[in-house]
């Protein structure tokens, strides 16, 4: 019998340990106000090590913009805790995604799009 579920392999990338499912490639790096920020791009690609870098070092930066275009400060008040969970590089859209979630609401998610160090977009679902 044949098992849709791919398989996750484990890798080391220039970025740290990571695993590798359908084409994905995930590390987590780095810690932000105690959240651990995971990192994602293609797997046919090489590890985004410049671009992490550059997002890092200005990452309150692109916290404080990506909640600003979220409008966070209107959301109800039991969504009391947003956090930013994720980078991705897979958009053909944008130069890079930054993922945030709600831990009182699991199923929820917000994505901010950046082109060119500026926000390029947004989406929302759960």
């Amino acid at each position: 019998m044949f098992s849709l579920k791919s398989k996750e392999q484990k890798m080391t990338t220039p970025l740290g340990a990571a695993t590798v499912r359908d084409g994905i490639v995930r590390a987590s790096p780095w810690r932000y106000r105690g959240t651990l920020i995971e990192v994602q791009w293609k797997q046919e690609r090489s590890a985004p090590v410049d671009q992490v870098s550059a997002i890092r070092a200005e990452f309150d930066r692109y916290v404080d913009l990506g909640l600003a275009e979220l409008g966070v400060s209107e959301f109800p008040a039991e969504l009391r805790t947003i956090v930013p969970e994720c980078v991705d590089f897979l958009s053909d859209d944008a130069d890079w995604t930054l993922a945030f979630r709600c831990p009182e609401w699991p199923d929820a998610w917000w994505t901010v799009d950046f082109k060119d160090g500026r926000i390029a977009g947004h989406n929302h679902g759960d």
